[in-house]
């Protein structure tokens, strides 16, 4: 079966395929600051689920994991009250759900969380509940279903899931499990007599390649990646996603107009679910990051990700989909929005795990987690109980920063790089191979036989003396591929490797992986898997379950006193796993005396100081003191 033709014509005008990494400041590393969590109590019982804020920052709506049905509240913890308790008709959310409140400040997109594609009648993936007033004053919402059923291909259909609302209300978006691939699409919103309608819906992951025999390594391993949209950017230019560039779980930023795609973070452990801030100058990542989890899967930067969507299709479920491995879920970090200059940058935690019986948790929600100042994120908590899935609370993370000005949306609009989601064609679509060259050299010959879902899919590349910069060269095989028997992703997965890397770096990559997510009662992992690069070797992949004691923590101030003329300067640093940078915010007491460190660190104290000088910055570091003589 040929491409078709409206996919090939598109994919041509897609424009430059290589990922940019984020520019900009990268030798600027951006202090630490202040942060300082604030809580929200909620009735006994009540289990707050991907709480967000609605438009204007005054409420705040979550889903509840106890008594059911969504909710809304105050952003100062007052009038609490649900929204759709009681009410005929009220859709029954699967899989989690998905909660937005359009700027309108009368509409809430209402979703599925991670669900069987539907578009029978009555059983949508999605509704549009619409209010007279507002959302805080609804008495009889009305429930309109959203039809998506424009996004089906010659492709089988098996999930929708991970639904985000474009900054001005106009354009949704989702992912696709298909046969073929992972889809992210996004579609305008228009509203008709009885329903919404995701028109025109758009395939938007990053460009593929234009035919099977384009040889650009770059469009090719862009479509063999597991992707999963996250969100929008507050300008509704791009949207955030999750990829596998290099074998390594990172996101992504996508232009809607043209395509351009730019790799946001490059850290060795699996990032995922992200958002920038309003003002467009902070970045939220909930990762893995400091704990070096899947680091084997990326230690060695030169193999090209051509095996990512069968490598992610794997390993994702394994870890993240049991409550054994929920007690291991990501955290929240704080990164400039240009990202991790790629990987160099670790981040600040906005929480910390040292509080007995609380978890990491990730909040799924991506933008909207956000307050319109860009001073506060809303945190997902998670208990270390069984049977409950967080506490009777909503996490607050306040920021010590000047308040942001948002950034005023755009009209968000897809250009016609994207091509239509029922035309697009994943690596999966039929079987085929590929020989695509590097950019200083060698060859990687890549073939796709069955398809996902059942199908038998498998991808497999072999190496020949592959280089991008003509230094450093990968030669050998990966595999990876899907167990016919099972649902979903529950299903047996094997990934093989024999990579050898040569030249001005050295390393080898080993690897003979059984993973079964259909196992009971837990996934299994068996067999090997060993990285080495420079003569430095990976750290082992860990086994299923809780890492409380490899959860972020509070990092111990650093505190130093310089004698200036007849004064001091105390200086404010941390320590961040291994990322030393000052502190900025930080208060700095002595006596009846107290100062603020500036964006150096640095403080001035009188020349008076005598005593003990103790240096605080809020509940993610742990005060420091030192003496003057």
């Amino acid at each position: 079966m040929r491409i078709a033709a409206a996919t090939a014509v598109a994919l041509a005008a897609a424009g430059p395929a290589p990922l940019a990494h984020a520019a900009g400041g990268e030798d600027v590393r951006p202090p630490f600051i202040p942060i300082e969590h604030v809580y929200l109590p909620l009735p006994e019982g009540m289990q707050p689920l991907w709480p967000t804020f609605a438009a204007g920052g005054n409420d705040i709506l979550f889903q509840e994991g106890g008594k059911g049905g969504l909710w809304i509240i105050g952003a100062d913890g007052s009038r609490l009250k649900c929204i759709t308790c009681d009410v005929p008709g009220a859709p029954k959310i699967r899989g989690g759900g998905f909660a937005h409140a359009f700027p309108d400040g009368k509409r809430i997109l209402y979703t599925d969380g991670v669900a069987a594609a539907s578009d029978l009648p009555g059983r949508p993936n999605g509704w549009v509940i619409e209010c007279d007033v507002s959302i805080r004053d609804c008495p009889s919402p009305r429930f309109l279903p959203i039809d998506m059923s424009a996004d089906r291909g010659k492709a089988g259909l098996a999930q929708r899931r991970t639904f985000h609302l474009s900054p001005d209300g106009k354009l949704i978006g989702w992912m696709n499990v298909r046969s073929d691939a992972t889809v992210m699409v996004v579609a305008r919103l228009e509203r008709q007599q009885d329903k919404y309608v995701a028109a025109d819906p758009r395939a938007v992951n990053p460009a593929g390649p234009r035919s099977d025999t384009d040889d650009d390594a770059d469009r090719w391993e862009n479509l063999s990646q597991l992707y999963e949209l996250k969100s929008f950017s507050p300008d509704g230019r791009a949207i955030i996603a999750v990829g596998t560039p290099r074998g390594n779980v990172d996101i992504l930023r996508v232009e809607l107009a043209d395509g351009r795609t730019t790799r946001l973070t490059a850290h060795s452990d699996w990032d995922e679910d992200s958002s920038f801030s309003p003002d467009q100058k902070l970045l939220v990542v909930n990762s893995w990051r400091s704990q070096h989890r899947l680091d084997a899967l990326a230690w060695i930067p030169e193999i090209r990700g051509f095996t990512g969507l069968m490598t992610g299709a794997a390993i994702a479920p394994y870890y993240v989909s049991t409550w054994e491995g929920f007690q291991c879920d990501l955290s929240p970090w704080l990164l400039p929005a240009r990202g991790d200059d790629g990987g160099r940058l670790l981040g600040q935690p906005l929480d910390v795990y040292g509080k007995p019986g609380f978890s990491a948790a990730n909040n799924l929600h991506g933008q909207r987690v956000w307050s319109a100042d860009s001073r506060m994120v809303i945190l997902q908590e998670r208990t270390r109980t069984r049977g409950t899935f967080s506490p009777n609370r909503i996490a607050i993370a306040r920021l010590d920063r000047e308040p942001g000005k948002p950034v005023v949306p755009v009209s968000s609009r897809v250009g016609d790089w994207a091509v239509p989601a029922s035309l697009y064609e994943g690596p999966h679509a039929r079987d085929r191979m590929a020989q695509v060259k590097g950019r200083k050299g060698g060859t990687a010959t890549v073939e796709y036989k069955g398809t996902l879902g059942g199908g038998g899919a498998s991808t497999s590349v072999r190496f020949d003396r592959f280089t991008d910069d003509g230094l450093t060269f990968v030669s050998g095989t990966m595999s990876g591929a899907a167990g016919v028997q099972g649902d979903g992703e529950r299903r047996a997965w094997r990934l093989l490797a024999d990579v050898e890397v040569t030249g001005r770096h050295t390393g080898h990559l080993d690897m003979d992986l059984t993973i079964d997510n259909a196992a009971k009662p837990l996934p299994q992992m068996t067999g090997r898997l060993t990285a080495t690069y420079d003569g430095k070797a990976a750290p082992p992949l860990p086994e299923l379950g809780p890492c409380y004691d490899g959860q972020p923590v509070a990092a111990p101030l650093r505190l130093r006193l310089s004698p200036v003329g007849n004064a001091y300067v105390a200086t404010v640093t941390a320590d961040v796993s291994g990322d030393v940078r000052p502190v900025q915010g930080a208060l700095v007491r002595v006596g009846a005396t107290s100062v603020r460190t500036d964006a150096t660190g640095k403080a001035k104290l009188p020349a008076t100081t005598r005593g003990e000088v103790r240096a605080s910055a809020g509940d993610t570091f742990l005060p420091a003191t030192a003496e003057v003589p």
